[in-house]
């Protein structure tokens, strides 16, 4: 699995499909085998994120940068433990 986060100003509001379909992942994905994960952040004046772009300053609280931040454990629940995670959801 592979995570491409978009840049500021860069979600699906904001460009529509064009950075999954334009930036090359998913050919790469394909060839090697791979899935990759887009994930979105939403703009809010109220947390103090007016571009829509993921935490690399703290607007989310102070564990922004670490594996107890919002957004790193977000994507963390989001991907598979590893082999035998991904063998059992296929055969349930």
């Amino acid at each position: 699995m592979h995570v491409a986060f978009h840049g500021c100003e860069q979600t699906v509001d904001d460009i529509g499909q064009q950075y999954p379909l334009e930036t090359g992942y998913g050919a790469w994905a394909a060839v090697n085998d791979l899935i990759v994960l887009y994930p979105q952040v939403k703009r809010s004046d109220l947390v103090g994120n007016p571009k829509g772009c993921f935490d690399w300053w703290g607007y989310t609280g102070l564990d922004y940068a670490s594996r107890l931040g919002v957004q790193v454990s977000t994507r963390l629940e989001q991907m598979p433990s590893g082999p035998s995670r991904l063998q059992s959801e296929s055969s349930a």
